[in-house]
């Protein structure tokens, strides 16, 4: 049982790693272009709608960041002796904490901003944040797979060349007194 708990804890982040960043593709590559193709009488409609899914859609990201750094927390020692790991699974965590970062200055910066006095300079902000954290979530799942991948891989096996004499250990002689 305790070789599956670091799996289901990996299955776990992937999860989160994948809700929060299909959900920024949802919010910003399929509902943002309707603030920009919206008739004049429905862009407030529209901008209402917008700035309420991103809302909404803020505490998924979240929780999505916090489930991301727990697990993070919990399985923190698993990299420690190969210092090449250890180094790539901090940039990892620090790409994380960026793309956290800048989800919640949207959650509790600019949103609330945008929900009272809605405007074009908000939406340039709130999309270039969010294609920030886009990378840094790209970045964290590409590290998260290459940490992943060299748990897997197997250890080299260098083959005797044929017709060599495998190696015998030598023993010790005993010395006589």
């Amino acid at each position: 049982m305790k070789r599956h708990i670091p799996v289901i804890l990996d299955t776990l982040a992937i999860v989160a790693l994948a809700v929060w960043l299909g959900g920024l593709a949802v919010c910003w590559l399929v509902l943002a272009p309707s603030l920009y193709s919206a008739p004049t009488e429905a862009a407030h409609a529209v901008q209402t709608v917008f700035a309420e899914t991103l809302r909404r859609f803020s505490a998924i990201t979240e929780t999505c960041g916090i489930v991301l750094a727990a697990l993070q927390w919990v399985l923190r020692r698993r990299y420690q002796r190969v210092q090449s790991l250890f180094v790539t699974d901090g940039f990892r965590m620090v790409a994380m904490f960026i793309a956290l970062f800048f989800a919640e200055y949207c959650r509790y910066g600019l949103i609330p901003a945008l929900i009272k006095a809605p405007g074009p300079s908000i939406y340039s902000v709130l999309e270039a944040l969010a294609v920030l954290q886009a990378i840094a979530l790209v970045a964290y799942g590409a590290l998260t797979i290459h940490l992943l991948s060299s748990r897997l891989s197997p250890v080299a096996v260098v083959a005797a060349p044929a017709g060599s004499v495998p190696a015998v250990p030598r023993r010790a002689k005993k010395q006589s007194r």
